[in-house]
């Protein structure tokens, strides 16, 4: 039938969720992670100003994901929490061609994410990780037999926001957990990554006259914050690293000093017997011309 922004008809719809709570289960079925979002607000409108537009404003008040494994040493991965405005807040306005067919162009006139409140805490022990990279990696292969078709329409955005996020990272090393197939490099890698509410930020995004593949798109901005996050965790590892080999260096220069110091004394005490010794028949000699004459 005809739409509603056909007839130049405006609708609006606000939804308020008190909590939701989303559990990621393995094939075990074990409990690895759990979501929680709690007052959350969704405002959806399309059919504004009488043409086919449409606009979402989404806002979450506390946002939480918590680690459910048995013997985790950090059972909060993620908290954020702002009491006096929405935790985070996403407004989007959208305007799609053809009737919204999704093969479609996909034109955002502005994409805006706002932060309130302190910053991110995360806090990850590490054998959550190969958990949840395993269960990825059963979802990412494809069931033999099916062939999908992908949709990957162009996407338009005029103006895109998202602005500087600060957070604080800690980070606690499992060896027992790691994958047979990891390779040496990365074992070293990760026995420095042992870290306690190290500061992490990510600069401000600010992008206008976008027009590319929406899978393009999502890579590109993963890149950039991908980057970004590489960029201060290898600052960190190599900070370790430094500060590992000054301690090395100077415990091997505190042996050293011990090492000469004793060799020092040890030559000490050996002149002083051979000064004694000399001293000695210097004595005898001298005796001994005494009683010739």
């Amino acid at each position: 039938g005809d739409s509603g922004e056909e007839k130049g008809q405006e609708m609006n719809i606000s939804v308020h969720i008190e909590a939701i709570r989303l559990s990621i289960v393995d094939s075990r079925p074990q409990e690895l992670v759990l979501l929680s979002l709690d007052h959350l607000n969704v405002e959806m409108g399309s059919g504004l100003a009488g043409r086919a537009d449409g606009a979402v404003a989404l806002s979450v008040q506390r946002l939480q994901i918590d680690d459910m494994l048995p013997f985790t040493r950090m059972p909060v991965i993620l908290s954020y929490e702002c009491n006096y405005a929405p935790a985070v807040q996403l407004v989007m306005t959208t305007v799609r061609r053809s009737n919204w067919r999704p093969t479609d162009d996909m034109l955002h006139p502005f994409i805006g994410v706002d932060l309130a409140g302190g910053p991110l805490n995360i806090r990850i022990h590490e054998p959550v990780i190969w958990r949840l990279n395993a269960v990825l990696e059963t979802l990412s292969t494809p069931e033999e037999g099916t062939a999908k078709v992908a949709v990957d329409p162009t996407v338009l955005i005029q103006q895109l926001i998202v602005p500087k996020i600060e957070a604080t990272l800690s980070f606690l090393s499992e060896p027992k957990s790691r994958p047979m197939t990891m390779g040496t490099g990365s074992k070293i890698a990760l026995g420095f990554a042992n870290m306690d509410r190290m500061p992490l930020n990510i600069s401000r995004i600010y992008l206008t006259k976008l027009r590319m593949s929406k899978s393009r798109l999502q890579k590109e901005l993963t890149n950039k914050v991908l980057k970004q996050i590489m960029g201060q965790l290898m600052w960190m590892l190599t900070g370790a690293v430094r500060g590992m080999l000054d301690n090395v260096s100077t415990a091997f220069s505190q042996v050293g000093t011990g090492l000469t110091s004793l060799a020092g004394e040890r030559v000490e005490d050996g002149e002083k017997r051979r000064r004694g010794s000399e001293s000695l028949g210097e004595a005898l000699f001298d005796g001994g011309e005494a009683l010739a004459k």
